[in-house]
């Protein structure tokens, strides 16, 4: 983990060699911190999970999205007969675009609102049962 005091400075000087970045919230300062990182950075995907506690930073039309999109072209696998779980707001446009989507019981109403299926949640094996339920069945 790398502590950086400007954050817009740092990510000048870094350019595209970023994969992601995580940032984590110290006293309720990322609503005001990703208003001004919209504002600011355009060329960036920013995603939320933890009920923003935290942001995921990544270039530009990198999400799980596009990584389930090149996985199945690079598999030949539709992406009609791919699914997707996932529990929180970093994981909605992946859940929307898999064929079939899942949402844990736990994830926010939004989330679970986009998603095909509802499972259980983190705390009573929710992937395990989804698995079963809707993959193997």
């Amino acid at each position: 983990m790398k502590v950086v005091d400007d954050f817009y400075q740092y990510l000048k000087e870094q350019e595209r060699s970023i994969t992601k970045i995580a940032v984590f919230d110290d006293g309720n300062k990322l609503p005001e911190f990703t208003r001004r990182l919209k504002e600011q950075a355009v060329e960036m995907e920013i995603s939320s999970s933890f009920n923003f506690i935290n942001l995921e930073i990544t270039p530009s039309g990198v999400t799980k999205a596009s990584a389930l999109v090149k996985l199945t072209e690079q598999l030949g696998i539709p992406l009609s007969q791919t699914a997707a779980i996932g529990d929180n707001f970093n994981d909605a446009l992946m859940i929307s675009a898999a064929g079939l989507g899942i949402a844990m019981g736990n994830a926010p109403e939004k989330v679970r609102q986009l998603a095909d299926r509802v499972t259980g949640n983190n705390n009573e094996a929710g992937v395990a049962k989804a698995i079963r339920r809707y993959l193997f069945e």
